[in-house]
């Protein structure tokens, strides 16, 4: 209905105020990017819609299901709201190691999408639930599915149809489908992914220079009159700095710039003393240069083409001549500037990665007490975003589809896959937790009343049918979600800068495909290979897990609780251990 659909686009509006507040705050203490504001937009819209969306869902199912809106809204938030507080975590924490790079955009991107998740699920824990209590029935108002319904279908009660039993809707059976042929299915899918992104094996990476701006900004227009007209190697040049030149001599000076104009590729370098073209003194300075304050610089104008090959190997030539009465220098320009950033971020990349993949084992086996299904998010979301990476090379590096408007200059803004890595893989998470977690549910449920191990075929059964159910219930949302987000994301495409239009571009792909290809068919095929293993867990985690306020059985104890109108329940173990060597099931 159109006040449904209303909720979380108010709430989006609240958490971007919100969180420009926050960076608000936060540009008082450090840097803030300006492009922060987008993200805020984008990631505020698209989380709200997600949350919002699955809990007003199982709030329809559960009112369906008991008939009583009180006890409804009480079963979603101790299912879906607890499902929400850990996507918003698992969001929050992927994307609080951006914060490791060195670079004050990521460090920004980081601080928006950890502001933008919490205060979205705050909102959507608290206020959510108190507008569906307060609207009651009137959250249905002006609901535009019955007559879509009829335009479409003819005469068949929409009521009929929206509540059609699980096993009869066409998620059960495409899961189904899945599982009967996980395997042709599972590695299709994979090799189709994997295809896709081979363009990003030949990834060239670069810095952005003037070309990121339309052709209309006045700054790219005096950059394209200055490479045309004054073709001496202004962007490609080196500055080279003499921190320490107290004591050097202008005779150590001449040296040193008669070494530098030696190295291949140098047109010429400018010293305080004179201009120096290979090896020889050919007139006065030419370029900027200088001595100030017991420091010296010298310009070093090059031929070789910005991030190319012959540029990094120039740039090692360069930093090789030992400087003028062996005093340390230091260096600067495009191609250094280039050379530090991408090194700043391949040296903290692992440990990025390391905490990331901690983060999602952790909570991912908070959530469903199983090692193995966090190890299988992480294979799923890495191939989710396989698709993404090479469609970025393909189109902004090497330039088909006319870049979409853009110009190439044969690299890739090394900031952005990063950036498009982490909110990519939140997001993936985001999705992994919804799904699991109502996978999960089934899977309880069909262990309850199991009085005897199962063989392997019938916990594969089990877990297969779980599956299919789980996907059945949470299909939908997760489709609707992705369809939203993607559109969310998609708007970042026509900005005039082009390292947005990638991320925009890139975040699109990303998350249709993993809302598609990844979650609804790689999940259940994995699920199907694993079977009885999908829900195994080392004792002593399990042991740690139980212990937890986030366990099972903290679930389960809000599972017994006495709803309005319930027979009261006995409590009974969330885990069962069977008497076996290989592994533990739960019931």
């Amino acid at each position: 209905g159109v006040v449904a659909a209303a909720l979380p686009i108010v709430l989006g509006t609240l958490a971007i105020v919100c969180t420009m507040s926050v960076l608000r705050l936060i540009s008082f203490a450090t840097d803030v990017s300006t492009y922060a504001l987008d993200l805020s937009i984008a990631m505020g819209l698209a989380l709200a819609i997600d949350y919002n969306l699955l809990i007003i869902s199982r709030y329809r199912e559960e009112l369906a299901r008991s008939g009583d809106r009180e006890r409804a809204l009480m079963r979603t938030m101790a299912t879906a709201g607890r499902t929400v507080l850990f996507s918003a975590t698992t969001v929050g924490l992927s994307m609080a190691v951006m914060a490791v790079f060195p670079m004050y955009f990521l460090k920004s991107s980081a601080y928006t999408i950890v502001a933008t998740a919490a205060i979205v699920a705050v909102a959507a824990v608290v206020i959510t639930p108190a507008a569906i209590a307060l609207l009651g029935p009137r959250l249905d108002a002006l609901d535009v599915r019955p007559i879509l319904h009829r335009i479409l279908h003819g005469q068949r009660s929409f009521r009929d149809h929206a509540h059609k039993p699980l096993e009869e809707q066409f998620w059960y059976r495409s899961t189904r489908y899945v599982l009967r042929h996980a395997l042709p299915v599972g590695l299709s899918v994979i090799a189709l992914l994997l295809l896709l992104g081979v363009p990003f094996l030949g990834v060239r990476w670069g810095f952005p220079d003037e070309r990121v701006l339309p052709r209309s900004a006045s700054a790219r227009q005096v950059a394209d009159m200055l490479d045309t007209d004054f073709p001496d190697g202004l962007g490609t040049g080196v500055t080279v700095v003499v921190p320490n030149a107290r004591g050097v001599t202008p005779v150590d000076l001449e040296r040193y710039a008669s070494s530098l104009s030696r190295v291949p590729d140098v047109s010429a370098v400018t010293a305080p003393t004179g201009t120096f073209v290979a090896g020889n003194r050919v007139g006065p300075p030419a370029a900027a240069t200088g001595l100030a304050n017991g420091a010296a610089f010298l310009t070093v104008a090059s031929t070789a083409p910005l991030y190319s090959h012959a540029s990094n190997v120039q740039l090692d030539r360069l930093h090789k001549v030992p400087g003028p009465a062996g005093r340390s220098v230091e260096m600067t320009g495009l191609a250094q500037i280039n050379r530090d950033s991408v090194n700043a971020i391949t040296q903290r990349l692992p440990t990025v990665l390391v905490l990331i993949a901690l983060v999602t084992f952790a909570l991912l086996f908070l959530l469903t007490g199983s090692a193995v299904l966090p190890l299988q998010a992480l294979v799923c979301n890495v191939l989710s975003l396989t698709a993404a990476f090479g469609a970025m090379v393909w189109i902004f590096q090497d330039g088909h589809l006319d870049a979409l408007g853009t110009t190439p200059n044969g690299t890739l803004n090394a900031n952005i896959p990063v950036l498009l890595f982490c909110i990519a893989f939140g997001l993936a998470m985001d999705y992994e937790v919804f799904l699991v977690s109502r996978i999960h549910e089934y899977w309880l449920a069909s262990q309850a009343s199991v009085e005897a191990p199962p063989s392997a075929a019938e916990a594969r059964a089990a877990t297969d049918e779980s599956a299919a159910l789980g996907i059945a219930g949470i299909g939908r949302v997760v489709t609707t979600a992705a369809l939203v987000m993607s559109i969310s994301f998609a708007a970042l495409i026509p900005a005039h800068v082009s390292f947005m239009r990638m991320l925009g571009l890139g975040l699109t792909l990303a998350v249709l495909a993993d809302a598609t290809l990844v979650r609804m068919v790689l999940v259940p095929a994995f699920i199907h290979w694993l079977g009885r293993w999908t829900w195994w867990a080392p004792k002593p985690l399990e042991r740690l897990r139980n212990r937890s306020v986030t366990g099972e059985n903290a679930a389960a104890a809000v599972g017994r609780r006495r709803w309005a109108g319930d027979a009261p329940k006995a409590p009974r173990p969330m885990i069962r251990r069977w008497p076996t060597k290989t592994a533990t099931y739960r019931g």
